[in-house]
């Protein structure tokens, strides 16, 4: 179901001139084209199956980059409808989130295709961004508090727009690291920017657990223009920027005491957010829940290796396959995303997609692309992490016995079906046992 109301929301197109564009649709009603936080999201369609299309994607979003006093950034967009004329989100830029984003979307492109040569082309760009979400940090703590809006825009305003957020701050690290990354394979590496991202994940860190902590999870900002009850929240999305690091096995960017801190975060969260289908954004008020984002939180559960993970992931996709066939049989059919647990509708703050609230369990981003985030859960039980860049392949499921497919790696254009899939098979002791089409994996698999 998510798949095909993604296959009906993209677009391969020939421009005026005759160049090839390639966008998926957000959705009704406003159908935003190739969003950079939903491709963040839905990457793993691209990845698993065609990598071109994210390839694409990435080059056409540096040709609508926008410059402000901080310097240059990423669209939020490249156009609405059938137009592809850059940005057309109204409320507000996601400056910082989108710089994150894309630079995110670039590392793990190069490192589940190998693809060095589009990663050194664009690499120019992601070093901007780097900078760009640096300089956004004006009070010295890290953490970004100038163009902070983020994309959460149906959660409620302290996590949508308050200054030094937890999500913005893991997510910023992240980012920082891949840099740090990339740029150590330029033909000409700059040990400047490497110090300053070092110096940054540093700082990052110790804000995390000198500010940010409260015993059993994160809070969401330390913004004091923000109610105490939404600033310390319990919220689903601390950890969100680690998980295209964790997928190519890379480092975090965070120190191994932040990352154990993230593990108790995620489960405390999920029980502090839970309701009858799912997690809403926080425990600050929050009641609307996005079925990608717990999704995306589901997948970071399972790489992260919180306790019982594993065990509880049944239950979870029974909740948010509830809630779709309950809103096909009820209401619309396709996948959508976003459920509101209101009771009586109240249309203040910012607001996007059918958002016409006006009973329980109503609706809102219909046909929406963001549901082939699922196919992140495949690589995350595995706990799965491909570098054909360093000729590496890695797996630990949490739950032998497994087999844990290597999509990255398949040879789709084999005229042998057998002979199209790497697949690691793993014994009940967590031991692999057997290789399947090992010939398609990298030098190294373990």
């Amino acid at each position: 179901m998510a798949l095909q109301s993604y296959i009906a929301d993209s677009w391969w197109v020939f421009g005026g001139s005759g160049e090839e564009w390639f966008a998926a649709w957000e959705g009704p009603p406003f159908y935003f084209m190739s969003t950079v936080d939903v491709e963040y999201n839905s990457a793993w369609f691209y990845l698993f199956f065609w990598p071109d299309l994210l390839a694409r994607q990435l080059r056409q979003w540096v040709r609508f980059e926008t410059a402000d006093g901080m310097g240059r950034h990423p669209p939020h967009d490249i156009g609405t409808d059938n137009r592809i004329i850059g940005t057309t989100y109204p409320i507000f830029g996601m400056e910082v989130e989108e710089c994150a984003d894309f630079i995110l979307l670039l590392f793990a492109y190069w490192k589940q295709t190998g693809d060095t040569g589009l990663m050194r082309e664009l690499y120019p760009h992601a070093a901007d961004y780097a900078r760009y979400i640096m300089a956004c940090d004006s009070d010295g703590d890290g953490l970004p508090d100038l163009n902070s809006d983020n994309s959460i825009d149906q959660a409620g305003l302290a996590l949508v727009s308050s200054r030094n957020q937890t999500y913005l701050g893991v997510k910023e690290a992240a980012a920082l690291q891949a840099v740090k990354e990339m740029d150590s394979l330029q033909e000409t590496p700059s040990p400047q920017t490497a110090a300053q991202c070092e110096e940054r994940l540093s700082l990052i860190n110790r804000t995390l657990r000198e500010s940010m902590w409260r015993g059993d999870h994160f809070a969401v900002s330390s913004d004091p223009h923000s109610q105490p009850w939404e600033r310390d929240a319990y919220s689903i999305y601390s950890a969100n920027g680690l998980l295209w690091l964790l997928a190519c096995s890379g480092g975090s960017g965070l120190e191994e005491d932040n990352l154990e801190r993230l593990r108790l975060d995620l489960a405390a969260a999920e029980g502090a957010t839970r309701r009858e289908f799912g997690c809403v954004h926080t425990s600050g008020g929050d009641d609307n829940q996005w079925v990608s984002q717990n999704i995306w939180r589901d997948a970071l559960g399972f790489y992260l290796g919180v306790g019982g993970w594993a065990e509880g992931q049944g239950g979870r996709l029974d909740t948010y396959w509830g809630l779709e066939h309950w809103w096909a049989c009820n209401m619309n059919g396709a996948y959508w995303d976003s459920v509101f647990y209101r009771l009586t509708p109240n249309r203040s703050g910012p607001r996007r997609g059918a958002y016409q609230c006006d009973r329980y369990l109503d609706q809102s981003l219909g046909y929406y692309s963001r549901g082939v985030t699922v196919f992140g859960l495949v690589a995350a039980a595995g706990r799965l992490g491909v570098d054909r860049a360093c000729g590496k392949v890695t797996a630990s499921p949490l739950a032998p016995p497994a087999a844990v497919p290597v999509f990255a790696c398949a040879d789709w254009g084999s005229p042998d079906p057998l002979l199209r899939l790497p697949v690691l098979v793993f014994g009940a002791d967590g031991s692999l046992v057997e290789t399947l089409n090992p010939q398609l994996l990298p030098l190294s698999a373990n």
